[in-house]
């Protein structure tokens, strides 16, 4: 929608008069002090570079008359005076019209002299705003602060030398990141030094002046998430996740421990089924984390039990991420299409209203692997978000752990003992994870995959770092995930 320009407006509307007719005028015995000359726009606002019409009638005692008759324009905020900008002649119905290119904006009347009077209409208003076409952020999300981010866009070729800027969104408002002027032909590049780690919002915005409004780009979201594991973990080297199964990293420190104690492992959820259910029958609920920031990542966790273990750590770090995150997790039911006769589908219809209200920048994706649902059914719940500009992430599931392999880490009388108990790696993946297979046939859709931290080339421990890496055969421990989620989001920024 077009916005009235604030402050001192200069008023021109370059015109090429297009002549419908050109009848001689009316005898001077036609003209009476009751002549009268209307005048309508066909637009209120328009465009820079618009082709804007212009059109009327002249009476005179009520009977249309032919006249001459000259659209003139002043300042939107001026008293002055008025100068002409179109000449054209009323038929001999009294009609009238001509085109002008929308350059700049301006208050508009039109004068019409019969006979040797002369009418005046009353003032139309119009408002011209320049056009950002094509505005983007440049480059990845995987800037470290410092770094330098490019903001593109273009103008009406008309429009070369024109101010253009940048401007990030903070508590106190938007303001000023940086500036740049059109070139020949209307493109522009403006470079802004990255100054806040995390999430953050811009907008491009062509200032008002010269006979033009205002126009500001859509609010673009992006973020700085270079070297997401040292501003994300907890500095504790070969740790958990940090340590992943490189045997080159001397764990020694950690001495005979084991985080959460194998023993007590099943009970190490940390909060992450606060806000789930498992009654497939009803709405999955949604809870709020993180940041409450305007210029926050709006996210979307969905998924079953294994998304509620993802929550254990986002939970932890979306606020330092400016991330906004909403969870829609329960058991079963995740996120894929739905027919009749699914149990599922009262839940997952409900859910894919939600999401598409939402106006969320990213949905992550989880599910337990498994063989019940078809990749099939999760692309087609994810291309309508897609559509909308939404980002589709999905999170490689863990792998499956024998219960010979937890039985043997739970029955370790040391850390180094707990540290050996494997799965093969065959046995782990021998369920296929349906989510690499949707994101493979949905373009735009996109895998995170961290299980190269938890599987060397044969086996996948379940003890990883000193940390007990799994509650159960498929369930990660909360600890675990707390000391993987700086990598997940570290490979999730590259989609950010």
């Amino acid at each position: 929608m077009l916005k009235r320009a604030r402050g001192r407006s200069t008023v021109l509307l370059t015109a090429a008069a297009v002549v419908l007719a050109g009848l001689g005028l009316a005898s001077p015995a036609t003209a009476a002090s009751t002549s009268a000359v209307s005048l309508r726009s066909s637009t209120t606002g328009a465009p820079y570079g618009q082709t804007i019409t212009f059109s009327g009638t002249v009476r005179s005692a009520s009977a249309p008359v032919a006249a001459a008759v000259t659209v003139e324009s002043r300042d939107l905020s001026s008293t002055g005076s008025w100068h002409a900008v179109a000449a054209v002649k009323s038929t001999a119905t009294g009609t009238w019209s001509t085109a002008l290119k929308a350059l700049k904006g301006g208050q508009f009347r039109a004068r019409a002299v019969v006979g040797s009077a002369t009418a005046a209409s009353s003032v139309v208003r119009v408002q011209v705003q320049p056009q950002l076409y094509d505005a983007a952020a440049a480059g990845t999300a995987d800037l470290a602060v410092g770094g330098v981010r490019e903001f593109t866009g273009r103008l009406h070729g008309g429009l070369a030398g024109k101010r253009v800027k940048v401007e990030q969104w903070t508590p106190t408002g938007w303001t000023f990141a940086g500036q740049s002027y059109a070139k020949a032909g209307g493109g522009v590049s403006i470079p802004v030094k990255v100054t806040r780690w995390g999430a953050g919002a811009y907008r491009m915005v062509v200032p008002s002046g010269d006979g033009l409004i205002v126009k500001a780009s859509g609010v673009m979201r992006t973020g700085a998430y270079g070297a997401a594991t040292t501003k994300l973990d907890d500095g504790k080297q070969c740790w958990g996740a940090d340590a992943g199964v490189t045997p080159t990293c001397d764990g020694s420190r950690w001495g005979n421990s084991v985080s959460p104690k194998p023993a007590e492992s099943e009970k190490d959820t940390q909060g992450a089924f606060s806000c789930y259910t498992s009654d497939v029958a009803v709405p999955v609920p949604s809870c709020r984390y993180g940041s409450s920031r305007g210029d926050a990542l709006r996210v979307a966790v969905t998924g079953d039990s294994h998304g509620a273990m993802l929550l254990s750590g986002l939970k932890a770090t979306a606020a330092t991420l400016n991330w906004r995150v909403d969870s829609f997790v329960g058991r079963g039911c995740v996120l894929a299409s739905t027919s009749a006769g699914d149990p599922c589908q009262k839940r997952r219809t409900d859910l894919a209203k939600r999401l598409a209200a939402g106006g969320y920048d990213v949905v992550v994706v989880t599910a337990l692997r498994s063989d019940s649902v078809d990749p099939a059914s999760f692309a087609a719940a994810w291309k309508p978000l897609i559509a909308k500009g939404t980002k589709v992430i999905a999170v490689a599931d863990d792998p499956m752990q024998s219960d010979a392999a937890i039985a043997c880490a739970v029955g370790s009388k040391s850390a180094e003992a707990a540290m050996k108990c494997a799965t093969t790696k065959s046995s782990a993946f021998a369920v296929q994870d349906p989510l690499r297979a949707a994101v493979a046939s949905t373009p735009g859709a996109k895998l995170v995959d961290q299980t190269g931290r938890m599987c060397d080339a044969t086996r996948c421990p379940v003890v990883i770092g000193h940390v007990m890496a799994y509650r159960d055969r498929h369930h990660m421990s909360a600890t675990f995930v707390r000391t993987l989620v700086p990598y997940l989001v570290q490979e999730m920024a590259g989609s950010l």
